[in-house]
């Protein structure tokens, strides 16, 4: 995500090549800045607090990590102990978005 500040406004330009296609961003605002995604997104959303782009954070967090392992289940290194130590750091990262859910 790239997020463009010009004297008058900023904007939000979303990218992901690895996945890109139509859908939910939501996986893209796992690890966004919440101040500067909601000062952009606030001029043309403007209902939009930033409790609410916490919460999108969180949700995209967790959207993510399910991502994560989805990719690595898919392609499952030969080496298993290279997919092992991602899928462990994957699951740590989950427990951190599972944590900000307060589930």
């Amino acid at each position: 995500m790239v997020i463009r500040t010009c004297v008058t406004e900023s904007s939000v330009f979303a990218f992901d090549w690895e996945a890109s296609g139509w859908g939910v961003p939501t996986a893209d605002l796992a690890y966004v800045d919440i101040a500067s995604y909601h000062k952009a997104v606030s001029q043309h959303w403007p209902d939009v607090s930033i409790e609410d782009v916490g919460l999108m954070k969180t949700v995209g967090r967790i959207f993510r990590g399910i991502e994560e392992f989805r990719w690595e289940s898919e392609k499952f290194d030969p080496r298993w102990e290279a997919s092992t130590i991602k899928l462990n750091y994957y699951r740590e990262r989950m427990a951190e978005a599972i944590q900000m859910a307060q589930w």
